[in-house]
């Protein structure tokens, strides 16, 4: 990975966290392709990005349960 690339995965994945659960679907969408692609490609994917992305789905399925009725 280049360092341009490095960086732009640390910018998407810093701007994942930082939205609001309701509009991050499409950044997430995105960091799970390059993180896909990164694989695919035989790459090692930084442990930083994969962290990021099991914390935000968590966070997310989390939310959805809290606000289901009983």
């Amino acid at each position: 990975m280049t360092n341009l690339h490095h960086q732009q995965l640390e910018d998407l994945c810093r701007r994942v966290e930082l939205m609001p659960q309701d509009r991050r679907t499409d950044a997430l969408c995105d960091l799970r392709r390059r993180l896909d692609a990164l694989r695919s490609s035989g790459q090692r994917i930084p442990a930083w990005a994969r962290e990021t992305l099991t914390r935000v789905t968590e966070q997310d399925a989390e939310d959805f349960f809290d606000n289901m009725p009983v």
